[in-house]
């Protein structure tokens, strides 16, 4: 019987938790994961970071418990500086995305106020637009 009363308080705080956290989840388009490092064999600089659109809130789903996203691309840069014209940027879909390939525009990285600005068009010839995940985002750095 004690047993079965501490699972019960555990259950409830997980409850208490997850609705915690749930609640201070935003919605909407955000930049995460910001990392930079040297690609292997060239020494030339690199960065990664991956811009989603997000629900809000957490879900349920296939990998667990987690946040809800629409969409989720991951940006990688190549070079060194804070203007990397389109044909140093390589968008590549998570598995919510499609495959865009950037055609013009550019990325803007400011260090100094941890801002990066996304401002690519997308397609090929026929078929150029913005890429969904332009705009202007706070930079979240891996821990």
């Amino acid at each position: 019987m004690r047993k079965l009363g501490i699972a019960i308080l555990f259950f409830v705080l997980a409850v208490i938790f997850a609705v915690a956290v749930a609640s201070r989840t935003p919605s909407g388009k955000r930049v995460y994961g910001y990392h930079e490092s040297a690609s292997n064999g060239t020494n030339e600089p690199t960065c990664f970071f991956s811009v989603g659109d997000f629900k809000g809130g957490l879900h349920i789903g296939p990998c667990g418990i987690g946040e809800a996203v629409t969409w989720s691309y991951h940006v990688y840069l190549s070079g060194a500086g804070e203007r990397f014209p389109f044909e140093k940027v390589d968008v590549r879909p998570d598995a919510l995305g499609g495959q865009e390939h950037p055609s013009a525009g550019e990325v803007l990285l400011d260090r100094k106020k941890n801002l990066v600005t996304i401002s690519l068009k997308v397609g090929n010839e026929k078929n150029i637009q913005d890429f969904i995940g332009n705009g202007t985002f706070d930079l979240k750095k891996w821990p």
